[in-house]
């Protein structure tokens, strides 16, 4: 059995908290993940079920809580997100916003039928979110996804990047067989 590292507080004066090697916090990840799949197929079963309606359910899921871990830490968020992503290096108030587009997008996803200009405003979005990430890749910056704090210890960088993924592909998914 592995053991993990003791753990430094966001609180103090660390505001980038680096991952575990033991792999725990990537089952964690995917038991979320799974969470989000249960939770969108529950919603989808109580709305009458369809293939697209799921996919579309999960995205609306993902989108939501994601930017309501956002929102918690709202701060650390700002900090670390207007490091890596390139609208924020570029234009300031792009990271107090982000969260609130996220929610918008996510309720447009879960409340409506869907249409072709929200799956492009998805595919553009999300083609955004891992263009950042690559690119900060390139500069080998690192940091914690600090609004989750001690809940769940993996780089924003990577979070970003598999949530981008997620949606791209879903949204491409939706928008070319269910147009």
């Amino acid at each position: 059995m592995l053991m993990d590292r003791p753990r430094k507080s966001l609180s103090n004066k660390h505001n980038f908290i680096y991952p575990n090697d033991t792999g725990k916090e990537y089952k964690k990840a995917l038991g979320i993940v799974l969470s989000f799949l249960l939770i969108s197929g529950l919603i989808t079963f109580s709305r009458g079920w369809g293939l697209k309606y799921l996919w579309q359910d999960f995205m609306a899921i993902l989108l939501i809580f994601s930017a309501a871990y956002k929102m918690f830490r709202y701060e650390e968020f700002i900090k670390i997100f207007s490091l890596y992503d390139i609208i924020a290096i570029k234009f300031k108030p792009w990271p107090y916003i982000y969260p609130f587009i996220e929610v918008t997008i996510g309720a447009n996803l879960l409340l409506t039928n869907g249409s072709i200009s929200i799956y492009l405003l998805t595919i553009i979005f999300s083609s955004q979110i891992i263009y950042s990430v690559l690119k900060q890749r390139s500069h080998n910056l690192q940091s914690m996804f600090a609004c989750l704090d001690n809940n769940l210890r993996i780089p924003i960088s990577l979070i970003s990047f598999f949530e981008g993924i997620i949606l791209l592909i879903f949204s491409l998914f939706l928008l070319v067989f269910y147009r």
